[in-house]
Order: structure tokens, then sequence, then C-alpha cells
């Protein structure tokens, strides 16, 4: 039952507001976790080349096949077949775990957004920290 129900578009996600949850298509979400995750902390161009392309990347990986093959593409122009296909390899599996093994569903943003949200943002840290060899993230 809804009660106070409210549709909210902010920019980047849209969403409908009960009391306590968020309904993000066929899933519900607590609201905390939504504002956790998908809040903006900042810009995509605030961040080095690297995690700039580690959350476009992201966003159009789990934006479904169209975004999957696009990035397909992408990756086996820039790198050559062989390459391109280990790396999407390699993508794929980083979002699972991080989609299937979150302690919450993986908010992301539009591929074209300028808003970098939370969760974004540690994806990002993550693979730069990955790209200079670092065996820890920094705190």
């Amino acid at each position: 039952m809804r009660r106070h129900c409210t549709g909210i578009r902010s920019g980047c996600l849209n969403f409908f507001v009960t009391s306590q949850n968020v309904r993000l298509g066929t899933v519900f979400v607590k609201l905390n976790d939504l504002i956790r995750g998908g809040a903006p902390v900042g810009y995509i161009t605030n961040l080095d080349a690297v995690q700039t392309y580690a959350v476009i990347y992201l966003r159009l990986w789990c934006d479904g096949h169209e975004g999957q093959e696009r990035t397909k593409n992408d990756f086996e122009l820039a790198l050559g077949a062989a390459q391109g296909s280990a790396a999407v390899h390699y993508l794929a599996q980083i979002c699972e775990l991080c989609i299937q093994h979150g302690r919450r569903p993986l908010m992301r943003h539009k591929v074209s957004c300028e808003c970098l949200g939370a969760d974004e943002s540690c994806f990002a840290n993550f693979i730069g920290c990955a790209v200079d060899g670092q065996m820890k993230m920094p705190c």
C-alpha cells in the first residue's frame, strides 16, 4: 500500500517514493540506500582519465545489451581484438561482482550525466587504485 507516493525526476534517476521505500522499475530499495549510492558527490569532469572511463563504461555495461556491445566495440577498437575481448571479460567480471555481492543495489547515473554518484565514485577509486598497483585503497 502506497502512502504519500511521489514521482521524482532528479535529472539522472527516475524513481517513486513511498514512506520508506523507493521503486526503481520492479525493484524496491530502501530510501536511505538510494540516497547513499545515487547521491551526487561530484562531477565526472573532476576525475582523471582512467577513472572517467571506468565510470562511463560501468554505466554503459549496466545499461544492457546495447551498452555492452558499444563497450565491446570501443575496447576492441582501442586495444585490438584479443586484448579488447579480454578487457571486456574483466569488466564484465568486475561489474558482476559489484552487482551480485554488494550490500545493496549498485546505483548509477545515466551515461550522459555529468554528476558522479557515490557508488560510481567508489568504483572509479577502486579501478584507479588497481591501475596504480595499489594493494589497499587509501583511507
